[in-house]
Formats: structure tokens, C-alpha cells, sequence
């Protein structure tokens, strides 16, 4: 036995354990391309999945943004609208600007808030200045429904009051009625009485007047008595029956003819006959 034979031994064993281990190692190389393989096919269907999620979630919610946006051209979600539902609308429709829809929904926002809330919100506002501005004119409305309020309340308050105040009057007056009723009475029997003494003044006047000379100065007395009775219009309806009574001076002294027929051809002077108005004693 040689010392050749040890060193070949030695050189095969290392020749034995070298490729061992390049096995090994091309073992564990294809091992880790095949998992990187598969990590990476992994990867892209995972990419691909979250892709198609997000384009179908994307498309979701297109869908549901325009559905929201055709509510616009119900005026009966107008008529319940609250300012966030619109300002939240008005997004939508801000973020889709560009789209036929969105840009023809935005035309009839900007006309309903204009009809709604008496404001015009610019054309390029965000949601924000438009939420603010509604917000604002809800407050003032808000406000001024407080002041009608307080005004209505005050108005029924005070017709309250007025009426109030005309249940008293009218209780009064009732209780005040006897009293004036009594009142009447006496004045009434006053007046009667003043205008029985007044006819019988002037009925003696006038039956002066019918036995005497009609005078001026009778005339004038008898004026004067007529116009102490109160009644202004017999007053001046005696006044005028006794200036047309009245006769010529030379008749005074003549003596009153019978009731004869006179000639037609001697002298006539009638005497004219007139009705006192208001006078019932004749």
C-alpha cells in the first residue's frame, strides 16, 4: 500500500461531498424559482382580483351616483330636500363634472336653489360654500318665522285684550240700562207735555190771527211764539200761511161780508185759504 492510495481516497471523498452539495444547492435553487413562480402568479391574481374590485366598486358607485343625481328632476325630492341632502348631491354632481348627466343635474340644482332658497350659488362652488350658503338662508328663515310667530302671538294678545275690555263695556251697559231707561221715560214725559203747551200757543195765535187785523206786527208776535216751540220747519211753514193770510189795511176796517153771491162784475178780493203744516189743531 502506497501513499498514492490515501490521497485518492481523500480527493474522492471531497469530490463525493462537493457534488452533494451542488445537488443540494441546485435543488434548493429550483425549489426557490418554482416558489417564486407561484408567489408571483399569486401576486398577480391578487393584483388582477383587487383591480376587478376596484373597477366594479367604482362602477357601483357611478351607478349610484347617477341614480342619485336623477332625483334632481323630482320636484317632489325638492319639496323634502334637507340642506345636507343637496350640499351631498351637489358633490356628486361636482365630481362627475364633464358627464352629460352630472353637468345637466348641476344646471337644475343651481335653478331649484335659486326657486327654494331665493340663492344662486356660483357655477364653480363646492359642496362646502353651497352647504354654508343654504345653511345661512335657513337660519334667517328660521328667524323671521320666530318674529311671525311673536308678532301672531301678540296680535291674538291684544284682540284678547280688546275683547276682553267689550265684555266689560257691554256688561256696564247693562247694568247702566234701568237707570237710562228710567231716564227716558221722564224725558219723554217732559216732551210731551212742552209740545201740548207749544200747540196750544200756537193755536191761539192762529186764532188771533183768523179774528184780528192782520198785521205786521202780529206777524211778527206770532214768529216769535212759533219759533219757541222748537220745530223749525212748522215754524216756517206758519211764517208763510200767515204772510199769504194776510189782507189788504182797508179790509180791517170793513164789516165781513155774509156768504152771498157776488157779481162777476164788481170788485173781488178773495180771500185765500192755506193748510198750516204740522199743526194738527186745525
Amino acid at each position: 500500500m502506497s501513499d498514492n492510495d490515501g490521497i485518492d481516497d481523500a480527493l474522492r471523498n471531497a469530490a463525493q461531498l462537493t457534488g452533494g452539495m451542488l445537488a443540494r444547492l441546485g435543488e434548493a435553487q429550483s425549489r426557490a424559482s418554482q416558489q417564486h413562480a407561484i408567489d408571483q402568479e399569486h401576486a398577480v391574481t391578487a393584483a388582477s382580483a383587487r383591480a376587478e374590485h376596484q373597477i366594479s366598486q367604482a362602477a357601483a358607485q357611478e351607478q349610484a351616483a347617477m341614480a342619485r343625481l336623477r332625483l334632481v328632476h323630482d320636484p317632489n325630492w325638492w319639496a323634502a330636500a334637507t340642506v345636507r341632502q343637496v350640499s351631498d348631491t351637489w358633490q356628486i354632481a361636482d365630481a362627475y363634472r364633464g358627464r352629460q348627466d352630472a353637468d345637466a343635474a348641476r344646471e337644475i340644482m343651481t335653478r331649484e336653489i335659486t326657486t327654494h332658497w331665493g340663492v344662486t350659488p356660483q357655477a364653480d362652488a363646492d359642496a362646502a360654500v353651497v352647504r354654508r350658503l343654504l345653511e345661512q338662508t335657513e337660519q334667517d328663515r328660521q328667524q323671521e318665522r320666530a318674529e311671525d310667530h311673536r308678532a301672531e302671538h301678540d296680535r291674538r294678545r291684544g284682540r284678547a285684550i280688546e275683547d276682553e275690555a267689550d265684555d266689560q263695556d257691554r256688561q256696564a251697559q247693562r247694568a247702566n240700562r234701568p237707570a237710562e231707561l228710567r231716564s227716558e221715560t221722564v224725558t219723554g214725559t217732559d216732551e210731551v207735555v212742552e209740545a201740548k203747551q207749544t200747540r196750544i200757543r200756537a193755536e191761539g195765535l192762529d186764532q188771533q190771527s183768523a179774528d184780528g187785523y192782520d198785521s205786521a206786527e202780529q206777524r211778527d208776535a206770532r214768529a216769535e211764539g212759533y219759533a219757541r216751540s222748537g220745530d223749525q220747519r212748522a215754524t216756517q211753514a206758519r211764517i208763510l200761511a200767515d204772510e199769504g193770510n194776510a189782507l189788504p189795511p182797508e179790509y180791517a176796517t170793513r164789516t165781513r161780508p155774509g156768504r152771498r153771491r157776488r157779481s162777476s162784475h164788481g170788485p173781488h178780493q178773495p180771500r185765500p185759504y192755506y193748510r198750516i203744516v204740522g199743526d194738527r189743531g186745525r
